[in-house]
């Protein structure tokens, strides 16, 4: 047996998936506030994201927003980024 997820099963892609949208976005976004504020520039952080990333927030923001929730709110919680 392998500690290893197996790439074939998708599980490698969901932990990097959720390793990029629960921590890195979550880093760059704090980072990216600071840069800003010392820099006096517009700087954006960006993570490579797979189209399937894209595709459940995509139905995240659809949810949020069937919920309630204004349409430009739901985008930036489901991470976003529409400058």
């Amino acid at each position: 047996m392998s500690v290893n997820p197996d790439p074939t099963t998708g599980a490698l892609q969901a932990a990097y998936r959720s390793f990029l949208t629960g921590s890195a976005s979550s880093l760059a976004r704090m980072v990216t506030r600071e840069l800003r504020r010392k820099l006096e520039r517009t700087i954006r952080l960006r993570f490579a994201a797979d189209v399937d990333n894209r595709r459940l927030r995509a139905v995240a923001v659809k949810a949020l927003v069937d919920a309630g929730i204004e349409v430009e709110r739901a985008m930036v919680l489901a991470g976003f980024d529409f400058q």
